[in-house]
């Protein structure tokens, strides 16, 4: 019987798709044929979008004579698939500078496209002082069929720590137990902690049994920005 080697047809691929099997999209009835790669040379006829090239393959079914060789071709087109999966995690203050946020990524294309947490445009050149908390999506966009890159950048913006002002209390020593933060300027942030002379000290000030002198409050927020500090006398 005269072999059958399908239709000629074309495929576009992704670099990153899975091995395809190519005599299925020729639908040939004849499946004892060889393939051969678009360099002529012998092939398995599945495909392999990472390594193999673009190009002409072609499936030739062999027959005796009085029958005729039939042979069909795929055109396959591979697309290279932008980088995909990246994603970082950056904690700042927010008084740091602006900063680039493509520069935490490795070896990404600069032709990619910011959104911020609230999926709209942004761009990105970070400025503490104004953005977000939150997913930062930077995307590349590709070529069909494959999909575009999405890369990911967490980011945390800590707000500096406040610990007010000097200040002074000033106590009769037989008087009550006193919080020493109430002897601060300002609005200094709770939770911070007290020292006398390089020592803990607890938050309150008991003139009965504490020696007078300059107390340190401090208060840390995290690693990204500076420790406050303040201090009662």
């Amino acid at each position: 019987a005269q072999p059958d080697a399908g239709t000629s047809t074309a495929l576009d691929l992704c670099s990153n798709n899975a091995l395809t099997d190519l005599l299925p999209i020729l639908q040939a009835t004849s499946l004892n044929g060889t393939w051969t790669d678009p360099n002529n040379l012998a092939h398995s006829g599945t495909i392999d979008p990472a390594s193999d090239p673009s190009g002409i393959y072609t499936y030739s079914v062999f027959a005796p004579p009085p029958c005729v060789a039939a042979s069909a071709t795929v055109t396959v087109t591979i697309v290279q698939a932008p980088p995909t999966g990246q994603a970082v995690q950056v904690t700042v203050c927010s008084t740091d500078a602006s900063f680039d946020m493509l520069a935490n990524f490795i070896n990404l294309p600069a032709n990619g496209d910011w959104t911020d947490p609230n999926g709209l445009p942004t761009s990105g050149l970070c400025d503490p002082a104004s953005f977000l908390s939150g997913t930062y999506t930077y995307t590349i966009s590709a070529t069909a069929p494959c999909g575009n890159g999405v890369h990911e950048f967490d980011l945390l913006i800590d707000t500096p720590p406040d610990a007010g002002t000097n200040g002074t209390l000033s106590l009769c020593s037989a008087g009550s137990a006193i919080a020493l933060i109430t002897g601060l300027g300002g609005t200094p942030d709770l939770g911070g902690a007290w020292s006398f002379a390089g020592s803990a000290h607890t938050s309150n000030y008991d003139p009965t049994t504490d020696q007078p002198g300059s107390y340190l409050y401090v208060v840390s927020v995290g690693a990204a920005c500076p420790a406050d500090s303040a201090n009662v006398v």
